[in-house]
């Protein structure tokens, strides 16, 4: 409800505009009253009202000055003047000051009424104007650190769009949040959830977070929302429990929580955030818990014996895929990463190297040179750990994922792995299908074939799926004249509002228009 401050220097006068209409029924309350402009300017400064009905003729200082003094200060706010007097000379001097509302002595209810309700339209107007930029200016200083966070430049903005957003980074931690999908149709829920209630999602989930913590929740990225602590008033991992659980029981999705140490400073944001990263990672290498965070359930040694493990996992795939590139890859990163280990994991990393020895042993054609292979043959474990620095086991390692450059013919875009994944999606595409039958089929962990499809393909397996579906649905749309309805059921839809959604959103047309078209491709 707005605010009016009434001055006027006659007791009898600001009575009768007390009482001569239904202020609250205008929106409108009385904040206060005055008998001078000097009591006026005085009491505006503390109740800081959003309106301000004023005689004009008073002792002392008038009302023309009044609003002058008060302009000067609070342009926003509204005048109305009084005067008993039909003199044009005192409405021109009051428009020309910002004090368009302009009325006569005696006051008539109907005409007061008219100007308050005008009066809180146009500061209703204006509030909600203010508050869309407000949005918008807030928006772009998230996504300024957002971006920092995530890619490690644009410090300089990062750290003027943090001061603009009042974020104190003294002592912080971040929590993640993690859609977790095991089949197509917790898939299909969740885009439609996410669809027609991404806002509101938003708006409960901070909401929830607020109530144990203050916090900066950015906006939903890469089927995850991130959220920076501070000054939380319980644990982290109670925190997080509750989180999980309020996902569950509310919002009826299925999450994995994570979150890391309290950390202080704006330049350890971006290394927070890969932290966080490796923990989504570790928690669905593992599958069973829902929670995971740093100092709770997991530590740090452990973590890097875990990341090597599921890279070793990646470079074993890329070997026996003979994909040398991929191979490579896998190793460089890996190794780059070690300046961030703790030095007792360096056995693990020896194994991590031995691994790829021996699966370039096992993968050598029968056509490899005899003198290639009897030199693998000797390499032993004790071979790997003789290197003493980094750039001595690089090197060595280099020289091994050697041995499979030169077979053209057996190199793939993916590894075996995920190229058996994605034979599997194009055979069994019309059905419901679930992370637990595809991955017994390839004969693996459900979480790991997760995180190595998404890295290889740049898309989820769901989302792959998806495309596999739509593609055949224009096939149809070409090729029959099924009804759009039996061909959403044809490619695994059951709800056929979907499909055409979906449809839509990725083509720019209908089923139907699509089919008009005549669309090849």
């Amino acid at each position: 409800m707005l605010r009016a401050l009434l001055v006027d220097d006659e007791e009898l006068s600001v009575r009768m505009l007390e009482s001569i209409v239904d202020w609250g029924r205008c929106g409108v309350e009385i904040a206060g009253t005055a008998r001078s402009g000097e009591e006026a300017l005085r009491l505006f400064a503390g109740l800081r009202p959003e309106i301000v009905l004023t005689d004009i003729r008073m002792p002392g200082m008038d009302g023309l000055e009044l609003l002058r003094q008060i302009k000067e200060s609070a342009p926003e706010t509204e005048f109305i003047l009084v005067s008993a007097y039909a003199d044009f000379e005192y409405a021109k001097e009051a428009i020309a000051l910002g004090g368009a509302n302009y009325l006569l002595k005696p006051v008539d209810e109907f005409e007061l009424e008219k100007t308050l309700r005008k009066i809180a339209d146009k500061i209703g107007a204006q509030q909600v104007a203010h508050r869309l930029v407000e949005n918008t200016r807030r928006q772009k200083e998230r996504l300024a650190l957002y971006g920092y966070m995530r890619t490690g430049t644009g410090k300089t903005n990062a750290q003027k769009s943090a001061g603009r957003l009042g974020l104190d980074l003294e002592n912080y931690a971040l929590m993640g949040f993690m859609l977790n999908e095991s089949s197509m149709n917790d898939y299909i829920e969740n885009s439609l959830q996410l669809d027609t209630q991404l806002p509101y999602l938003q708006t409960r989930l901070e909401e929830r977070l607020r109530g144990w913590c203050d916090c900066l929740l950015f906006d939903f990225f890469d089927a995850s929302w991130c959220a920076v602590i501070l000054r939380a008033k319980a644990p982290l991992a109670d925190g997080a429990k509750e989180m999980a659980g309020f996902f569950d029981r509310e919002l009826h999705m299925e999450i994995h929580v994570c979150f890391t140490e309290f950390d202080r400073g704006l330049e350890t944001l971006p290394a927070a955030f890969r932290t966080l990263q490796q923990l989504h990672q570790y928690s669905f290498f593992l599958g069973e818990e829902s929670v995971l965070g740093y100092g709770y359930n997991c530590e740090k040694g452990e973590f890097d014996q875990v990341a090597l493990a599921a890279a070793r996992k990646s470079l074993e795939a890329a070997i026996r895929g003979s994909d040398a590139a991929k191979a490579h890859k896998v190793l460089e990163e890996t190794l780059g990463s070690l300046d961030h280990k703790d030095p007792s994991s360096l056995a693990f990393v020896y194994d991590f190297c031995y691994a790829g020895v021996k699966a370039v042993r096992e993968c050598l054609p029968a056509t490899a040179a005899p003198e290639l292979r009897e030199k693998l043959m000797r390499i032993t474990s004790q071979s790997v750990q003789g290197c003493a620095t980094l750039e001595e086991l690089r090197g060595f390692m280099e020289g091994i994922l050697g041995a499979l450059q030169g077979e053209s013919a057996a190199v793939h875009t993916y590894s075996q792995l995920v190229q058996e994944g994605m034979a599997y999606l194009q055979k069994n595409y019309d059905r419901n299908l679930s992370l637990e039958e595809i991955c017994g089929v390839l004969g693996v962990s459900r979480n790991y074939f997760c995180y190595l499809f998404k890295k290889e393909t740049g898309q989820n397996l769901w989302a792959c799926l998806t495309d596999i579906r739509l593609a055949k649905a224009k096939e149809l749309l070409c090729a029959t004249e099924d009804k759009s309805y039996a061909i959403a059921y044809q490619v695994g839809y059951d709800n056929p509002s979907y499909f055409s959604k979906l449809f839509k959103k990725s083509t720019g047309m209908t089923p139907n228009e699509y089919r008009k078209a005549g669309v090849t491709e």
